[in-house]
């Protein structure tokens, strides 16, 4: 999956969630509708990203925009 494929249904759930239900809800709503690959490659990509996220300098920034809360 392309990274502006990713990011447009995450911005769809977004604004479905906006209208009725949860975020949550509306992604597994949008994900079903896709086919197993499509998918999978959605998972592919959510792994990379989170991966890239998982570092000391952005969980410090984290932690300080938080005010200290976890």
């Amino acid at each position: 999956m392309e990274l502006d494929e990713f990011w447009h249904l995450i911005e769809t759930a977004r604004s479905q969630a906006e209208e009725s239900g949860t975020f949550d809800q509306s992604l597994v709503g949008l994900l079903a509708a896709r086919s197993k690959r499509e998918i999978l490659e959605y998972q592919e990509r959510f792994d990379e990203l989170h991966g890239a996220l998982y570092r000391w300098d952005v969980w410090a920034a984290a932690y300080l925009i938080g005010r200290c809360a976890s």
